[in-house]
């Protein structure tokens, strides 16, 4: 499967919109655990592989605040 940074982003909103929790590790995965967001995309990955995702992850999602250090779920920035 090709990922594309518009693929991986639509795949974080879906997980997202799912509800539930998601923190980093919950989403990307972290060594031989899956993520939500191979889950949904059918596919494994190893750590190597997981790096595209991260990097969507810290571009995509808000940077945490430190209120954000409590409750590091994640979060939608908002739009503009």
């Amino acid at each position: 499967m090709n990922l594309t940074v518009r693929k991986l982003k639509l795949a974080i909103l879906e997980a997202l919109a799912s509800g539930g929790k998601l923190n980093k590790f919950n989403l990307i995965g972290r060594g031989l655990n899956p993520g939500n967001l191979e889950r949904g995309l059918g596919i494994t990955m190893g750590s190597e592989e997981r790096e595209p995702m991260i990097r969507v992850y810290r571009r995509f999602i808000m940077p945490a605040s430190v209120a954000d250090l409590a409750h590091p779920f994640l979060r939608l920035p908002e739009p503009g």
